[in-house]
């Protein structure tokens, strides 16, 4: 499924979704100790007058430390949502220690991850949980998450070792197997459909950016465009939360 991302609208539900209950209940039984702060509740988003999705039970905040297992195991998690969103239906997650969101396609631009002006809990340090989205039409309406993995297309997906990333420096102007393989490595983690034509130029670098924004909480370095070691070394991290989930999942 194609998903294109979609509000609250102005009519609220009376109660939480079947798709948000299986989300919460998956992540809630795969790491425990976390804190369940709540899906359903009629009020407006942070800071708008406009509904918030918990409103039409489409959401679900986790505190994932204090208490809860910790950063690392929220990554997993995050990882875990967006290697196979299409397929469960996660529209959005907020990352509020990290000043960021990510959303799947919305307002003509792709999937990815959008740096956020602090407040309303985006930025606090001691912020420390995820607010989760599904899509109105999201396959876990009707199926839990366990199912729909079982079914999922991970053969798609870069191989999910350090290995798959480039080791040199990469920026505007430069051309080769490299640069290809950056754009195979970027159309995954951001969506961007870029032709893997090894030819690094605007797109590409607009992509770059983009993967580095949402690395940001993997110490990824400046958002430039450039890939370098510092984004690198962040995009390892990543990988590897995304390996150990998909471990996870198939064992």
């Amino acid at each position: 499924m194609s998903l294109i991302y979609v509000d609250a609208g102005t009519q609220p539900s009376n109660g939480p979704t079947p798709g948000i209950e299986n989300w919460k209940n998956y992540v809630l039984g795969r790491w425990p100790g976390g804190m369940d702060l709540g899906t359903w509740g009629v009020r407006n988003k942070r800071g708008s007058n406009s509904l918030s999705v918990h409103a039409v039970g489409r959401a679900w905040d986790w505190r994932y430390a204090d208490p809860g297992p910790g950063r690392a195991t929220a990554d997993e998690a995050i990882a875990v949502a967006l290697a196979d969103f299409p397929v469960l239906g996660i529209q959005a997650i907020h990352d509020y220690v990290n000043c960021t969101i990510w959303r799947c396609s919305r307002g003509g631009s792709g999937p990815g991850w959008k740096n956020q002006t602090p407040g309303n809990g985006m930025g606090d340090p001691t912020a420390k949980w995820l607010h989760w989205e599904v899509h109105p039409d999201a396959a876990l309406h009707s199926k839990t998450v366990a199912e729909l993995l079982t079914d999922a297309p991970h053969s798609a997906s870069p191989t999910t070792t350090s290995t798959a990333l480039p080791a040199a420096t990469l920026r505007v102007g430069d051309a080769g197997p490299t640069v290809a393989q950056l754009q195979q490595i970027l159309n995954f983690w951001t969506g961007s459909n870029l032709e893997c034509d090894g030819r690094f130029g605007p797109r590409t670098e607009q992509a770059v950016k983009d993967w580095q924004a949402g690395l940001q909480h993997l110490d990824g370095g400046p958002i430039d465009g450039i890939y370098g070691p510092r984004t690198q070394l962040a995009a390892a991290a990543s990988y590897a939360a995304l390996g150990a989930a998909a471990t996870a999942t198939t064992s």
